[in-house]
């Protein structure tokens, strides 16, 4: 009876032990697992933050940028460099000289004009004191000249040739004016007048009104290079209105173009 009562009691603790070390393993297994899920927040320390790189982007594009000695542009590359860009500005100049030359003509010079004859060619142009070309004066001028020796020409220039200050240029001696025209594929010389016109009226004589008009003339060479030369007319006419005294000082300047002998000798618009 004692030793069966011995041996339970023996059972018994060790019974009692494995169930306290299964316990304690549970335990501790069920310690660390939770240990692992849990998360604790921690902030971040002042004195182990990595501060920003100051300009990071820029260094590093300055880094790609910068070549080595072997990777740097040599004498002959920027050389070549520099070429291509004179030559992409030559060619850029040269097309908007075109453009502008296509629009001077088109603009200036009023459509087909060209060269007709095998003579040498007068263009005439004359503008009067309202700012118009005067077909009358230019009639005079081309039938004074006319001859089996040359061949006149008029109506080259479209009305803007005057509005824009063409006209006022060319007569003030700037070949510039014109020369960009092609007006030597039309003629060989150019005969420009320009009319000045005032006017004064007379109480004691009922108001009869009286127009001084004077008509200067210039040549200018369009074909060779040379120096044009320049004379003038000039006639007074009476009337009670403006336009008849304009009109009698026109009919007076005519005659003397007519009669003139000395300023339409043949050395100035025959070729030298």
């Amino acid at each position: 009876m004692q030793r069966i009562e011995s041996w339970k009691v023996w059972a018994f603790v060790i019974t009692l032990s494995v169930v306290g070390f299964a316990a304690n393993t549970a335990t501790d297994y069920l310690r660390r697992s939770l240990a692992r899920q849990v998360v604790v927040p921690v902030q971040e320390s002042s004195a182990t933050a990595i501060p920003p790189i100051p300009n990071a982007d820029v260094v590093y594009r300055r880094k790609e940028t910068d070549a080595s000695p072997t990777e740097a542009e040599t004498p002959e590359q920027a050389e070549q460099r520099r070429a291509r860009a004179k030559a992409i500005s030559q060619k850029r100049a040269a097309e908007e000289a075109a453009e502008q030359h296509t629009n001077d003509l088109a603009r200036y010079v009023n459509p087909g004009v060209t060269r007709r004859s095998e003579k040498p060619i007068i263009g005439i142009a004359v503008v009067s004191d309202t700012r118009a070309f005067d077909s009358d004066i230019a009639g005079a001028l081309g039938s004074r000249l006319d001859s089996d020796k040359v061949t006149i020409a008029s109506g080259l220039f479209t009305p803007e040739f005057i509005s824009d200050g063409k006209f006022s240029d060319a007569f003030s001696g700037s070949r510039a004016a014109y020369s960009s025209l092609e007006l030597s594929n039309a003629v060989d010389m150019l005969l420009l007048g320009r009319e000045t016109v005032s006017y004064a009226t007379n109480a004691q004589l009922q108001g009869i009104i009286t127009a001084s008009l004077r008509l200067e003339l210039l040549t200018a060479p369009a074909q060779w290079h040379g120096q044009g030369r320049g004379w003038s007319y000039a006639a007074n006419g009476a009337g009670f209105s403006q336009a008849d005294a304009r009109a009698q000082a026109m009919e007076r300047i005519q005659k003397q173009i007519s009669n003139d002998t000395n300023n339409f000798q043949e050395r100035w618009y025959l070729r030298p």
